[in-house]
């Protein structure tokens, strides 16, 4: 089954590690080098354009891939 993520973005829900809301990675000092590691390697796609509110972190076929959505955790969790 498929999620849909924000945007016109959906991802196997099989593929999904974890679903962060931005004030958790930030407030976490392993979870900030992660994102900057992600970023640095060019692994962070914004789904919704902007700077997302939830970090929704997913195993892929070339690695680990962090989408940035401006839906919530909450909701991103539910559907």
């Amino acid at each position: 089954m498929y999620l849909h993520i924000g945007g016109d973005k959906v991802v196997d829900d099989e593929e999904i590690l974890l679903i962060l809301p931005r004030e958790t990675v930030m407030y976490s000092y392993d979870n900030r080098r992660f994102m900057e590691a992600a970023i640095g390697s060019g692994r962070v796609d914004c789904v919704s354009g902007g700077e997302g509110d939830t970090y929704v972190i997913a195993a892929a076929p070339d690695g680990i891939r962090v989408y940035a959505s401006a839906a919530g955790a909450a909701a991103i969790a539910r559907r």
